[in-house]
């Protein structure tokens, strides 16, 4: 095998993401975004499709990031977790189909990141997932976007919101992400 090339962990999750909205057809996906859930997940990535089902995928930089996953709540209570199909996602090797298995994480579905591709290493089999923890992301990413253009929702309802308010948003968001990250250096 060739060198691998290691990846950071958001480089992972932008990954993660673009493969969702990409290649599996999500409609729309999340990247660590941090809500009020009953347990306190934050997916690295998850895809909403227009049919509701949902991938979760979690990104992992070590085996020792991999091995403390399984020690939260969410993954202890098997049916408190998000995603109806799970993925973990990695360079080629840091975790292996064998420790999938022998990790409890044996119905979980694995990805190793390639430079050009994601490759599906094994794939997910279906879970069932925590809904409520779900539609209070999605709640919590509705009123986030209410906020930022309040004349699109008065008094909370959704009205006359299109693909290029949505577009606008989303470049709106990315610049203040932006000048978070120059203000935080």
């Amino acid at each position: 095998m060739d060198s691998v090339e290691i990846f950071t962990h958001d480089e992972l999750v932008k990954r993660a993401s673009k493969w969702l909205v990409g290649s599996q057809n999500c409609k729309i996906a999340f990247q660590e975004l941090v809500t009020n859930t009953v347990y306190g997940e934050i997916p690295d990535a998850i895809g909403f499709k227009s049919d509701g089902q949902t991938i979760l995928v979690e990104c992992k930089t070590s085996k020792s990031d991999f091995r403390q996953d399984r020690k939260k709540t969410f993954r202890l209570i098997h049916n408190r977790g998000m995603g109806k199909y799970r993925y973990i996602m990695c360079a080629p090797g840091v975790i292996n189909p064998d420790e999938m298995r022998t990790s409890g994480y044996h119905d979980w579905g694995l990805l190793w990141t390639m430079p050009k591709i994601i490759k599906v290493i094994k794939r997910s089999d279906i879970h069932e997932r925590f809904a409520d923890a779900e539609l209070s992301l999605v709640t919590s990413c509705l009123t986030r976007v209410a906020m930022l253009t309040p004349m699109h929702f008065p008094n909370g309802v959704f009205t006359n919101i299109t693909y290029d308010h949505i577009q606008a948003m989303r470049e709106l968001e990315d610049q203040r992400m932006d000048e978070t990250k120059e203000i935080n250096r």
